[in-house]
């Protein structure tokens, strides 16, 4: 930055707004992690790519959130299966894996249902496009990012509220 250059998310150096101080590159460098803070982004959605943020790759590290939830439900469920597999299995309607609420009602089991298709929105718009298409093709950007962190925090705070059903709790 001190030069008029920085890195993008493809690892090309591209021309940028030329940094007067080191303070200003701090400043810069600090900007989208204090919009993460702004946006009370789930503690979880940091431990999955704080190694990608810290390069700027915003693809990588949206790419690695979303796969953190996955992660994070196989750990609470002992599960083998991914994406809406898994969704749909750890959120059914009967007899789910995960409770968000004790469904005893339409609106509850409506709840625990939007839930479920959250999660599998969040693969369908961002994990597997991404996977399947070069970065050459689809860059992520900054603001882009923020969004897509907004609703992986999101699915991680119902995470937390989610109850692991007892059957599979006293296999583990």
């Amino acid at each position: 930055m001190l030069y008029g250059c920085e890195i993008d998310s493809l690892g090309k150096i591209v021309p940028t707004v030329k940094a007067q101080s080191l303070n200003e590159v701090e400043r810069r460098t600090n900007e989208f992690r204090a919009e993460l803070g702004k946006r009370a982004i789930h503690c979880r959605v940091m431990n999955y790519c704080k190694e990608d943020l810290l390069k700027n790759d915003f693809r990588s590290a949206v790419m690695e959130a979303a796969k953190g939830l996955a992660d994070r439900i196989r750990e609470e469920t002992g599960s083998g299966l991914d994406g809406a597999a898994l969704f749909n299995e750890a959120l059914k309607k009967n007899d789910p894996m995960l409770y968000l609420n004790d469904l005893s009602d339409d609106s509850k089991i409506n709840e625990q249902n939007g839930f479920k298709e959250l999660l599998c929105a969040i693969f369908h718009l961002v994990r597997n496009p991404m996977s399947h298409t070069p970065k050459v093709k689809w860059d992520m950007q900054r603001n882009e990012a923020l969004d897509v962190f907004v609703l992986i925090s999101l699915a991680h705070k119902y995470l937390d509220e989610c109850i692991v059903n007892p059957v599979i709790r006293s296999r583990t």
